[in-house]
């Protein structure tokens, strides 16, 4: 058991930074906050709400910066735009939305 009784409250609109040697349980928390990683155990709770009972509503309301990269940098901005494209937007979306974004870079 990595995490184990870990309870906080924080503010509307604030950030969390979370600081600790590896195998601290830094992913672990921060897989359990986002919900991509959801907790064995144990609640995670968006204003009075849980987490994983109202996911699809909650989610769009959490930020999380990775530490490591999620660029491609072999890619360049219009390959990398068109990937991402392919992979988030319906089959009808993509070839206008990945064009005109990659044009505006």
């Amino acid at each position: 058991m990595l995490l184990a009784d870990v309870s906080f409250a924080l503010p509307q609109r604030s950030l969390l930074a979370v600081v600790g040697p590896s195998g601290a349980g830094k992913s672990t928390l921060l897989g359990a906050l986002t919900g991509f990683r959801p907790a064995t155990s144990g609640s995670v709770r968006y204003d009075d709400r849980d987490l994983y009972d109202n996911y699809a509503e909650l989610r769009h309301r959490i930020g999380f910066v990775p530490q490591d990269d999620i660029l491609h940098t072999p890619l360049t901005v219009r390959r990398a735009l068109n990937y991402a494209a392919r992979l988030r937007f319906p089959t009808t979306c993509r070839p206008p939305n990945a064009t005109s974004a990659s044009r505006r870079c």
